[in-house]
């Protein structure tokens, strides 16, 4: 082009995205004229075109092009490491990794479970009203709501691993201290410090059983997890059988809260020596630690994927930001345009089925104990006759009389063929239609307790509302689990299973309250919730596979 300009003044080249300047200092003055632009450069002997560049402050382009890059192989690493999942397949390590998140996930619900088995023993030794025992039952939900939604957020900053590590810690610690607490005050401030450990574990390892298992094999690997409800019931109804009518100098239910604890404090140790979730050390960049991992879970294969990631430097694209704000900004995308109606209509599913589940579930052991002195007595009558209930809680759990615990222990069990069609179906299925299904199935059942004519067909009803509920529980732990991306699934599972424990509180208090108008009411008020729940579950969109969600 020519050098001049029909306005007579010099021509002024525009610096355009692809001009860089050499970072060697200018020879002469043929080489970089007043404007500050490179000529050619061949007349200085000097020059080196393999000189370092930089860029001009006009020029963002070739930055902008290596951050893009960086980006890619950012975001691929997650669907490599899921690659090598699926290639390989299922190694020793996946197996023992979920045999040990089965007995964490058992320590979990052992300590939920276990309050009701002392409440009984502790309103004996202490005189406690009716009032504080509604308490002492309902902390420990207040302790799950809160430590939902902190540890799933601390999950997705520190990893699963050390997450989990603090919070089973957590529920050991105050679990102890529950064994040994000597008035009212003490108990509840226990047993909510506990509920907050288990409020942590229960979604972090979920996400974390979520994160190492093949993609066609997710449904398999998380409903196995999820029976661990199922062998939690089991354990603690033989513990309970075992010790609570023992005559020993400690007393029995402190004896019992102490062998309670004992998953929580072997699970700790054991993750200690674990490895840290594969995706999660993908989605945060840590390529050498992710490398060690997956040579821990398959240590004969090739690594070449992740090897050249290894050698090409990332850029991280993100800026530092301070713990809250991360916290924030987990929140915010789950309410995101791109995931606010899945996370709207999975809490909600999550607020029924636990509001159903818990709302029935409280009520069981004046069922049971109904059974043993007036086996004529209907549902109703039972979970409303407060004089006989009163009567019960200290004469029905003498040494003598275990049958209670046998009868929660064959509710518990009745879960058993659930938990093996779930692991067989989910799979082939999927987890909506079995969860549709199951739902359908259990307003119909609440319904049927209203027209229950003794403790015995209440009971028969309670136990297959509890193997078709087995139904709804596993397929939804499955949808909490992998219908977010890798980055916030912790506070996506915590969120859940705070909107789980909202449910059941008040399910457990609204039931109650509605029983002061009537049985009929309270249980066609449950049937509604469930039906909102199967509502809200066709509203949800379900991929075809269980692949990684972006």
């Amino acid at each position: 082009m020519s050098r001049s300009s029909t306005s007579g003044s010099s021509w002024e080249r525009i610096p355009s995205d692809y001009d860089v300047i050499s970072s060697s200092p200018p020879i002469s003055d043929e080489i970089i004229d007043e404007k500050g632009f490179e000529h050619s450069g061949y007349e200085n002997p000097d020059f080196n075109i393999f000189d370092e560049q930089h860029e001009l402050p006009h020029a963002p382009l070739l930055d902008s092009w290596t951050r893009k890059m960086n980006m890619g192989i950012r975001e691929n690493l997650s669907e490599i490491v899921q690659k090598y999942f699926d290639d390989f397949g299922s190694s020793k390590v996946h197996k023992w990794l979920l045999i040990l998140s089965v007995w964490a996930a058992i320590s979990d619900a052992v300590e939920i479970v276990a309050v009701s088995y002392v409440i009984p023993h502790v309103q004996c030794e202490f005189g406690f009203s009716s009032f504080q025992l509604s308490v002492l039952t309902s902390i420990i939900f207040l302790g799950l709501l809160i430590g939902s939604f902190i540890w799933g957020t601390i999950g997705d900053q520190l990893g699963r691993r050390r997450a989990l590590i603090l919070s089973l810690s957590i529920n050991a610690a105050f679990g102890l201290l529950s064994s040994i607490s000597n008035n009212f005050i003490q108990l509840i401030l226990f047993r909510f410090g506990s509920g907050i450990g288990v409020g942590g574990s229960i979604p972090l390892i979920f996400a974390y059983i979520s994160e190492i298992s093949p993609s066609r094999r997710k449904g398999y690997y998380l409903s196995i997890l999820a029976s661990s409800w199922m062998l939690a019931n089991v354990l603690t109804a033989l513990l309970a059988y075992s010790i609570l009518p023992l005559q020993t100098a400690f007393t029995s239910w402190r004896l019992f809260l102490v062998i309670c604890t004992i998953p929580a404090l072997t699970s700790t140790f054991l993750f200690i020596v674990c490895p840290e979730s594969p995706l999660w050390l993908a989605s945060n960049d840590e390529i050498t630690k992710l490398i060690e991992v997956m040579k821990i879970f398959y240590p004969d294969q090739s690594l070449k994927e992740l090897e050249y990631c290894q050698s090409t430097p990332i850029e991280s694209a993100q800026p530092k930001r301070t713990s809250h704000k991360k916290a924030i900004d987990m929140y915010a995308k789950l309410f995101s345009h791109k995931y606010y109606r899945r996370s709207f209509l999975l809490a909600l599913i999550n607020f029924a089925l636990s509001f159903s589940s818990y709302g029935i579930t409280m009520w069981l052991p004046s069922v049971f104990a109904q059974i043993e002195i007036d086996p004529e007595a209907s549902f109703c009558k039972s979970v409303m006759d407060e004089s006989t209930t009163n009567d019960l809680l200290c004469g029905s759990h003498d040494a003598g009389n275990t049958e209670q615990y046998l009868d929660s222990l064959y509710m518990a069990l009745i879960q058993l063929p659930g938990n093996m069609a779930t692991i067989m179906m989910l799979d082939w299925i999927g987890p909506k239609p079995i969860l549709m299904l199951s739902l359908l199935f259990s307003a119909v059942t609440s319904l049927c307790l209203i027209y229950s004519n003794s403790a015995f067909e209440s009971f028969i009803i309670c136990c297959l509302y509890s193997l078709i509920s087995v139904f709804s529980w596993n397929s939804l732990n499955v949808l909490n689990s992998y219908l977010f991306p890798v980055e916030i699934r912790s506070t996506a599972t915590g969120m859940m299973s705070g909107a789980n424990r909202i449910g059941g509180w008040l399910g457990s208090l609204s039931i109650g309250l509605f029983l002061t108008k009537g049985c009929g009411l309270s249980m066609l008020f449950l049937c509604f919730v469930i039906l909102t729940g199967f509502c809200a579950t066709m509203k949800l969109h379900m991929p075809r596979q269980l692949t990684i969600i972006k």
